[in-house]
């Protein structure tokens, strides 16, 4: 780190501008907060017009001319980092969903309509987090407060025992007198905050200003950065008048930050009007903290990621997330707040003999690497390393991974598929590369090897992980894919069709090829096409120059919730047994109670003759994907009360078998041979290993050389 050194609105005009959804609960009296965390998200700014040290290519300015009174009054007060990074798809919603969680996952950007269900973040939020840990705090006191419909399924989680009991209230601050119209002045935002604040205490608030987006997409040429500069003096005014508040005077904390940037050398006019891409303008976002123990007037090149936000701001309040997969901060404070980060494996793969772990570590440069057998196979400069997937026959072995390297100084920083391949049972390890330079965020390889021992691998292909194609995202390709690699070259082939935003690809062989499996939406329709989610299958079959495939078909399995426009299914897993029935276990949504869910057919998946539901004693855990342990669905279930986690295997007509998994929350679920495998949370998000046999025994186990767990029988 290095140093360096309005008008007010009345009440009624700013009260008639928003409509409160939830309804707010009633005070019975004021209670103080202990702290107080603001957001402020400027959206869809770039770091050139904002907190950034090179001009801007809309202006021809330093950002300093555009924000003088922020750069003046503000920076010397908290911690710049110069280095923040959006991993995620540089849109609003999946932006969001990474601050409010700490953990990137698939959340289409799709509008708030009607039960969006399933869009809503699998995995807890900043909010529920608190308001679980402190009872004090109510509804009223944990608010999102924007002037856009965008972010109203981030106002809780799927998570069971939490949702809506601990959500935040959504505070829609629109045009007087048109109701569903945004308004279009992020001035009154900030001044509609004020006066929530001064009616009633605020432990958390998310503040979207989305007429900066607007302005970018819609505007006059100029109107983007004139939209920022008029957010100058009210954001130093914002910050000033918490200050003089008893109720909030040194002890809040606030974020000046953006979701995304924008695009700098686009080619429509002008460039900067869209997002969404993985170009740098996109990718770079300001970042300023300021409050009580931060350092004050110094500047942070460490890469700071939007995961880290929550976790550092809930670490400020005294209060862990354990499902955090970003870093808590303490090198921007003055002390460490004396909550650690996640640690041990953030993913555990096998495959016949070979393990393979992922493990965190605590570098903000390196945030983990991947080992196999005391060996790092990701690259030595990655910043982060995901999804590794791997494949084994006799001595050969495969490992496919996503990684991503920062490149500040390039014009793109791209998510990179890795493959590499092993003759010596993963004494050494090939780059075998991939058929794509890049891809997206969410992607992850689903692999097999065919009967003559070359590896095939099933995907769904989007580079930017957006919902769809639109024009505001370059590149913004959607593709569901297979590919083989014949020891020297890829063969690849994409299928005929494909869902929207398809996620969770899978791959099963049967006789004459493989199945493909993958969740989606039907995106041609409305609101309930696109909040809808199914599986969608295909058979293909392969020669030795090409692949045919089948279409891409949806489950449908409306029977069971007939009634509900909002029915979906994620996260597929196949099994074919020895009569040639094709099994099915997924995630299925109503509303937002996860179900377990079974069905089978007899034709491929061109029909499911039987449908049923697996009833578990609790909620299943809606972030992970179902296995097969045999002829039995695998599912890791939450007692909602307790939070107490088991795993439960059986049929829909029969009791299932669940054994206590002794935590509260399992990252990830593998089935391999004859045992269970698991990561668990055994301490404060400090995920190990956990493995069981087929009737909920634990293995017991030594760490190898890895660090992985070897089970031996108990």
């Amino acid at each position: 780190m290095t140093s360096r050194l309005p008008l007010l609105l009345s009440l009624a005009v700013l009260l008639a501008a928003c409509r409160f959804s939830p309804p707010p609960e009633q005070l019975e009296e004021k209670p103080e907060p202990t702290g107080t965390l603001i957001i402020m998200v400027m959206d869809g700014a770039r770091v050139e017009e904002t907190l950034g040290e090179v001009a801007s290519s809309a202006t021809g300015s330093l950002p300093e001319a555009w924000m003088p009174e922020v750069w003046k009054s503000l920076l010397p007060r908290g911690v710049r980092v110069t280095n923040a990074w959006n991993l995620s798809p540089t849109v609003t919603v999946p932006a969001h969903a990474t601050v409010v969680t700490g953990r990137r996952m698939p959340v289409a950007n799709y509008p708030a309509t009607g039960d969006i269900g399933v869009y809503r973040p699998t995995l807890p939020t900043l909010a529920e987090t608190l308001r679980q840990a402190r009872p004090d705090i109510n509804r009223r006191m944990a608010i999102t407060v924007a002037n856009t419909q965008l972010l109203r399924a981030l106002g809780h989680s799927i998570w069971p025992g939490l949702g809506y009991a601990y959500s935040a209230s959504y505070l829609f601050v629109h045009e007087p007198g048109e109701e569903g119209e945004p308004l279009r002045d992020d001035f009154k935002v900030l001044q509609f905050l004020k006066l929530h604040m001064q009616q009633s205490p605020v432990a958390l608030a998310m503040v979207n200003l989305h007429q900066v987006d607007r302005s970018g997409h819609y505007g006059e040429e100029m109107e983007y950065p004139m939209q920022l500069k008029s957010l100058d003096e009210p954001l130093v005014h914002f910050w000033n008048w918490a200050q003089g508040q008893a109720l909030y005077k040194d002890h809040i904390w606030m974020v000046l930050m953006a979701d995304h940037g924008r695009h700098s050398n686009g080619t429509t006019d002008p460039p900067w009007r869209n997002h969404g891409c993985s170009c740098n303008g996109c990718r770079q976002v300001p970042f300023l903290l300021l409050g009580p123990g931060v350092k004050v007037g110094v500047d942070s090149d460490d890469p700071l990621l939007l995961e880290d936000i929550a976790p550092t701001l809930a670490a400020l309040m005294g209060i862990a997330m354990p499902w955090a997969d970003g870093l808590v901060r303490d090198d921007l404070l003055e002390q460490p707040t004396g909550l650690e980060s996640r640690s041990g494996l953030a993913a555990l793969v096998l495959a016949d003999q070979q393990r393979a772990e992922l493990a965190y570590l605590q570098d903000p440069a390196h945030r983990n690497q991947l080992n196999i057998h005391g060996q790092r196979v990701s690259s030595a400069d990655a910043l982060v390393v995901e999804a590794p997937s791997m494949a084994a026959q006799g001595d050969k072995a495969w490992l496919c991974f996503r990684e991503l390297q920062l490149t500040p100084e390039g014009e793109e920083t791209l998510w990179i598929a890795r493959c590499l391949a092993s003759d010596d049972a993963g004494a050494s390890w090939t780059d075998i590369g991939f058929p794509y330079d890049s891809v997206g965020p969410y992607w992850k390889a689903s692999l097999d090897v065919d009967d003559q021992g070359r590896l095939v691998a099933a995907y769904a292909y989007n580079p930017q992980g957006v919902a769809d194609e639109g024009n505001q995202v370059s590149n913004a390709r959607v593709t569901v894919e297979l590919a083989r690699h014949d020891g020297s070259t890829w063969l690849k082939s994409e299928a005929n069709n494909e869902p929207s935003f398809p996620t969770d690809a899978v791959l099963l062989p049967v006789d004459g090829g493989w199945i493909v499996a993958v969740g989606g939406s039907d995106g041609s329709g409305g609101p309930e096409e696109r909040h809808s989610r199914d599986i969608y299958l295909a058979q293909v079959s392969a020669s030795e120059s090409s692949f045919s495939w089948g279409k891409l078909n949806p489950a449908q399995l409306s029977a069971l919730a007939e009634d509900d426009p909002f029915w979906r299914l994620e996260q597929p897993a196949l099994r074919m047994d020895k009569q040639g029935t094709l099994w099915l276990a997924a995630t299925g949504f109503v509303a937002e109670e996860g179900l377990a869910v079974v069905a089978s057919s007899t034709d491929n998946g061109a029909s499911w003759d039987n449908q049923g539901l697996l009833e578990v004693p609790g909620r299943i855990m809606p972030h992970l994907r179902p296995d097969w342990l045999d002829d039995r669905a695998v599912f890791a279930v939450v007692e909602p009360s307790t939070q107490a986690a088991s795993i439960c295997t059986g049929l829909p007509d029969e009791v299932p078998s669940c054994f206590d998994a002794r935590c509260e929350r399992i990252l990830s679920l593998q089935v391999h041979g004859k045992r269970i495998h698991a990561l668990v949370d055994t301490g404060t998000g400090h995920w190990e290993p956990r493995a069981w046999d087929e009737t909920g025994n634990e293995l017991r186990g030594l760490a190898g050389r890895s660090g992985l767990l070897e089970v031996s029988d108990p």
